[in-house]
């Protein structure tokens, strides 16, 4: 089973499309009950168990709540995590443009230093990878528990060797809609050093996690892939700008109709 750590703004709208288009009724958007967000922001074992009532021949699951470090694996056997990564003063910014998206005037300098004073958007491809804004603990954890990373940076090729990773031929090639953000701040950062020196203050530990995966994780995996992988790419490339397709709509009445309310009226 692929467990898929959704980090927010890298893509990952993106490639749940594609997830659910290629597997269907057996992919689910897992989601902590509604009664218990308040005492935790992960999955547990007993929630995933609860969600294969629904889905029996269960493939995978993905969202923000699915985190390698709860222990899902010692209960869930053969389940598998990967995740998508993203420069992180690219994906910090995106990830400001995203939350002031709602604001009726434009974002200003102001705002920006307050979300760069906030705990809650500081590291968050750290945090989200280890729990703690510990660098060392996230490449640990890549290492021995992430079984597969993406770039944004290089989203074609990561698709390509997810595809590999799942069993080749499980993902259907095309775009989905992407999560963009329709508001920008209307001031730069460029050569405003007092901004500059936040915003790489606010994703130091991201930083270090980043370059270790562009460096070594990545490389890693283009090399297990083998020679014929831009070969692949391109291919990909010239079936995805053909290919419209859809999810199923048994599996979107699956996860609206009934996996949804069934944890709504606490059936699981």
């Amino acid at each position: 089973m692929y467990a898929f750590v959704h980090i927010p703004k890298t893509a990952g709208v993106n490639l749940r499309g594609t997830l659910r288009r290629s597997f269907g009724g057996q992919h689910l958007d897992i989601k902590v009950r509604k009664r218990d967000r308040d005492q935790r922001d992960h999955i547990i074992p007993a929630e995933l168990k609860a969600a294969r009532l629904v889905y029996p021949r269960l493939a995978g699951i993905c969202g923000h709540r699915v985190l390698p470090f709860t222990g899902l694996e010692r209960d869930v056997q053969n389940i598998r995590y990967f995740t998508f990564m993203r420069e992180p003063v690219r994906r910090f910014m995106s990830h400001f443009n995203h939350i002031e998206r709602g604001n009726q005037r434009p974002s200003t300098r102001d705002d920006l230093i307050r979300f760069c004073e906030t705990p809650l958007w500081r590291n968050v491809q750290c945090r989200w990878l280890s729990g703690t804004e510990d660098a060392e603990r996230a490449i640990q954890i890549i290492e021995e528990q992430i079984d597969f990373v993406g770039l944004v940076e290089s989203f074609d090729q990561s698709l390509v060797m997810l595809d590999d990773w799942l069993g080749k031929g499980c993902l259907q090639p095309g775009y989905g809609r992407q999560n963009k953000a329709t508001r920008r701040p209307a001031f730069s950062i460029d050569g405003d050093a007092e901004l500059e020196s936040m915003i790489a203050d606010a994703n130091k530990a991201d930083s270090l996690v980043y370059d270790h995966v562009v460096k070594h994780v990545f490389p890693r995996q283009i090399e297990r892939y083998g020679d014929s992988l831009e070969h692949d790419v391109t291919q990909w490339q010239t079936i995805a700008a053909d290919t419209h397709s859809r999810e199923s709509v048994w599996a979107k009445f699956k996860r609206n109709c009934i996996y949804k309310q069934c944890l709504r009226f606490r059936i699981i």
